[in-house]
């Protein structure tokens, strides 16, 4: 939720100016101080708690090269902020969340979802995939719904670009 809540803050600091955008960074602040401190207390815990994450780690080690990423991705939100750059800031927290959701596909590998009481119950890719039939009709849909989606998006992006404007007009 902290994520969330210092992500949509850093995108707000993008789109606004003046005295809403000196409110909203105010009200950042706390929220990027406690999403890291959230972090490292998620991390720390995952590793003490959650053993099969901790065997993933020792069985690819390549993914403390992503762990790495997030802490810098982490210090570039930081960094960014301090400087009033909230473009790149958001650039930043895109990666950190790219990063953690890596990271958690990397630890999970093959299990989709892990059985704590019995591991050989877990659903892995393998036994949890659908018929070759329904994953070529899906890869077909994929391919024609995901350029549609991108180029929605970019339009919508384009629409909606710049700084929002208050004036006499505006609610």
């Amino acid at each position: 939720m902290a994520l969330f809540a210092m992500h949509g803050g850093i995108f707000l600091m993008m789109k606004t100016q003046g005295e809403l955008q000196q409110q909203i960074k105010r009200l950042l602040k706390p929220c990027i101080i406690i999403f890291t401190i959230l972090i490292i207390v998620h991390g720390a815990a995952t590793l003490l708690y959650v053993p099969h994450v901790a065997a993933a780690l020792e069985r690819s080690p390549w993914i403390y090269g992503i762990a790495a990423l997030a802490a810098v991705s982490i210090a570039a939100i930081w960094i960014f902020m301090s400087k009033n750059r909230s473009g790149w800031a958001f650039i930043a927290s895109c990666s950190t969340m790219g990063c953690m959701m890596a990271m958690f596909g990397a630890s999970m590998f093959p299990n989709l979802l892990y059985s704590m009481p019995n591991p050989e119950h877990s659903l892995t890719l393998v036994n949890g995939s659908s018929t070759r039939e329904s994953l070529i009709v899906m890869t077909y849909i994929a391919l024609i719904g995901v350029p549609i989606v991108l180029a929605y998006s970019a339009a919508i992006y384009w629409v909606f670009r710049g700084k929002v404007q208050l004036n006499e007009h505006s609610y």
